[in-house]
């Protein structure tokens, strides 16, 4: 899912197929939006859910868009007062949409359209916190800016309940000069991908947390952003059809 001016794109990677919507909201400003893509009670429901509007100093977003493709259209959602994400893409598990914030975690029930809220464990609290899933988990990933060492934790329960385990922590035996940036993506089979940065460079390290161990990759001169999903053949223009 992307956006051109004032076009919203679905898009299927795997077969390049892709169809065009008209965004009654667009334009957006540079930035000021977060997402995410799920379904309710069957894959059939698919939904968009777009924040927009936030306040740059809190990241508080004021308004929910929602797009159901099986309908086509659009409508708007009310908001937890005083929600704050900081991730801008939501993760999405059973059911459920996840976007991290900075105090808790602000979860969607996309089959009812509720919203609620999910505590983070003490340690995570104002951390720089990463959501994924993993062999059908809700994991995070909690790091700090100035050290090499990250923590896992895994949710078992599904639901917006409070009970994380920690599963290890581990330290990545790098050069210092070598920082975490803010992307860390979680795949389904245990591997973790993160990005650091090094004065001008960057690079990737995926961490095996079967092996717990990790490679880093070849360094690239910029950093990529990406997403997790499942390949399919069936085409954006037949999607949710009535």
């Amino acid at each position: 899912m992307g956006f051109v001016d004032e076009r919203m794109i679905l898009y299927n990677p795997f077969t390049r197929v892709y169809e065009i919507f008209l965004d009654p909201y667009a334009p957006l400003p540079a930035g000021s939006h977060a997402y995410g893509f799920g379904y309710g009670a069957t894959p059939d429901e698919l939904k968009f859910i777009r924040f927009r509007n936030y306040n740059d100093s809190k990241r508080s977003y004021h308004t929910c868009d929602v797009f159901n493709l099986k309908t086509r259209s659009w409508s708007q959602q009310e908001l937890i007062q005083g929600a704050q994400i900081d991730a801008f893409v939501g993760t999405f598990l059973k059911g459920y949409l996840y976007w991290m914030g900075p105090l808790k975690i602000m979860a969607l029930n996309v089959d009812k359209m509720e919203f609620s809220e999910m505590h983070l464990p003490d340690s995570a609290i104002n951390q720089r916190n990463h959501l994924g899933t993993c062999h059908g988990c809700l994991w995070m990933i909690t790091n700090t800016v100035d050290a090499l060492k990250f923590d896992m934790w895994v949710k078992n329960e599904q639901g917006v309940d409070n009970l994380w385990s920690k599963t290890y922590s581990y330290t990545l035996a790098l050069e210092p000069e070598w920082s975490f940036s803010k992307d860390i993506e979680i795949t389904e089979d245990g591997k973790v991908i993160m990005h650091l940065v090094k004065k001008d460079r960057a690079g990737q390290v995926i961490f095996d947390t079967s092996k717990q161990s990790y490679k880093l990759l070849k360094r690239s001169s910029r950093l990529l952003r990406g997403i997790i999903y499942k390949e399919s053949l069936i085409s954006p223009m037949n999607l949710c059809r009535v």
